[in-house]
């Protein structure tokens, strides 16, 4: 019995070492999809009723981390990412399949519509519980949300700061997307 102690001693030891590494990466090493931050493009903040505020770049203030949106004028396709405290990243590059048309990630059209989908990277590849996939459509082609009085995501062309508003289901609700900063209220 006495040779068995030294032995369950070290294996214990090991088990807390193995499982102290899994917390360790799981919860106190910077995400690697967080990059970004002054080389992008987009700035400022997001509002919805239901999870707060929506950083679109780590100079706007929000998170701890270097990130940030991209939009390439030249092709209309957006990179990147955005932070909210509550769902955590949103990639405005998501990969399909898409829930529904627009078949496509994040898309600047030549009218300066924003058409396609963003997605909440937790949700990312299998879906989180409670039936919410993460997916957040930013707009179609028509420009408005059939039956609401909302606008889709658009940039002003003048200003080329964004208006509108963005569709993430019950669970993010409208998101808008013409804050420009954390002010005590979100005008449109």
């Amino acid at each position: 019995m006495k040779k068995a102690r030294p032995l369950i001693i070290i294996i214990a030891c090991l088990a807390i070492l193995i499982v102290g590494n899994f917390i360790y990466k799981d919860y106190f090493t910077k995400p690697e999809i967080a990059s970004g931050g002054t080389e992008h493009n987009v700035s400022g903040w997001g509002w919805s009723d239901y999870i707060g505020w929506i950083s679109f770049n780590s100079t706007s203030g929000g998170g701890s981390y270097n990130y940030g949106i991209n939009v390439d004028f030249g092709t209309g396709n957006f990179s990147g990412y955005a932070w909210s405290d509550n769902v955590g990243w949103i990639t405005f590059a998501p990969v399909g399949p898409y829930p529904a048309d627009p078949q496509r990630a994040a898309h600047l059209e030549s009218d300066y519509k924003v058409t396609g989908w963003a997605r909440a990277v937790a949700c990312q590849p299998s879906g989180c519980s409670g039936g919410w996939d993460g997916w957040i459509k930013l707009g179609d082609s028509t420009g408005s949300w059939t039956g609401a009085a909302q606008d889709q995501v658009r940039i002003d062309a003048n200003t080329n700061e964004f208006e509108g508003w963005a569709w993430g289901s019950e669970v993010i609700g409208w998101i808008a997307f013409n804050c420009l900063g954390p002010p005590d209220v979100c005008g449109d």
